[in-house]
């Protein structure tokens, strides 16, 4: 990766989908987030050929081996258990290197790909391949990562005597990247194996908010700015761009799919507004995502759209036009959207809050 882009800024769709573009061709990370209210939009992309190096940043999974049997000339039975002290994770599948075991030195030293039969018995794996990886950044064949596979044999005579260690290996993946032309058209299904955008809820509302999130920017692109805080006008032009990128399949949804008036109400009306606390959660995302240029954690799949709308106020609470208007005060954002009462209200209080932990967070 020679860097990152990242966009925090108002952009029209077009520039933003230029600007991806040229990042795709030059191989660096493409970051967008836009902030509007009560919602989280973030959009990254590491381009067709990001490399994980380690999906979770976990510390590797460590089992004893307690028995090799042999099933056939190239596949081996592995009985495990867990070391006393550790979480008593099952292995599922992945690569594991054999160690330190006594009887069948063929097999020390070598990483195999393991999995599970479907009759096979709790606690065992089968070993099928040893395998050598290699990765050339620079492929001309698209796929960096090159895996050498080689059957299991044992020499003549070998058999289990005692001991032994499974220790898993993150073996570097090959994780490509949609465009963000291509993730506004599909903006990805939660529920797919592995997910193709972030779950936020389970309610759908990741959909309904990429259809307010596009909408909002389709406006933005032809009145070069947001739509006004609570503005029926703008609320009414930016629902008529949403029907016809629906209409034209501009997104892609399942047939008889409705947007939420409700949901879309909330996310247009409060665009222009951007509040401090989403803020420092966007920032705090983006930073984590920016880290994963390096190949270390799983990335975010595209978008990320979060929404806290529960922290509105009711609808009898709704600040009227005059108790939100700006002030040139730094609390303008948060009073657009509680309006002044409350904020003052906030101001008047006198709590002292006690920090936990190092930082007195």
């Amino acid at each position: 990766k020679i860097g990152a882009l990242v966009i925090t800024q108002v952009l029209d769709i077009q520039t933003l989908i230029n600007l991806n573009e040229r990042c795709r061709e030059n191989r660096v990370s493409f970051f967008y987030s836009f902030i509007g209210g009560l919602a989280v939009d973030i959009f990254v992309d590491h381009g067709l050929e990001h490399i994980v190096y380690d999906p979770n940043g976990e510390k590797p999974v460590q089992k004893l081996i307690t028995n090799v049997v042999s099933l056939s000339d190239h596949e081996l039975q592995i009985r495990y258990d867990t070391p006393e002290g550790q979480q008593a994770i099952s292995i599922d599948k992945g690569y594991y290197e054999i160690t330190e075991v006594e009887g069948i030195h063929s097999v020390n030293g070598k990483i195999y790909e393991v999995v599970i039969g479907s009759s096979d018995p709790v606690k065992t794996i089968r070993v099928l391949d040893s395998i050598k990886v290699s990765v050339d950044e620079h492929a001309k064949d698209g796929n960096p990562i090159k895996i050498d596979k080689t059957p299991v044999k044992l020499n003549d005579g070998e058999h289990y005597v005692k001991g032994g260690l499974l220790t898993e290996k993150k073996v570097p993946q090959l994780s490509p990247m949609l465009s963000l032309a291509q993730k506004l058209r599909d903006a990805g299904n939660p529920w797919a194996e592995p997910p193709t955008i972030v779950q936020t809820d389970y309610f759908g509302s990741e959909l309904q908010q990429h259809v307010a999130f596009y909408a909002v920017h389709a406006f933005y692109g032809t009145q070069r700015r947001l739509p006004g805080v609570r503005n029926a006008d703008d609320l009414a032009a930016v629902r008529r761009i949403a029907d016809e990128l629906l209409a034209n399949k501009a997104i892609e949804v399942e047939e008889g799919w409705e947007v939420n008036e409700d949901y879309f109400r909330k996310y247009v009306s409060l665009a222009s507004v951007e509040l401090q606390p989403l803020s420092a959660f966007a920032g705090g995302v983006l930073a984590q995502e920016v880290v994963k240029c390096t190949g270390k954690f799983t990335p975010i799949p595209g978008w990320l759209h979060f929404s806290s709308f529960e922290s509105l106020p009711g609808e009898a609470q709704v600040p009227s036009a005059e108790e939100s208007q700006p002030r040139n005060n730094p609390r303008d954002e948060l009073a657009a959207v509680y309006g002044w009462p409350f904020v003052e209200k906030l101001g008047n209080l006198r709590y002292f809050l006690v920090g936990s932990g190092a930082l007195g967070c």
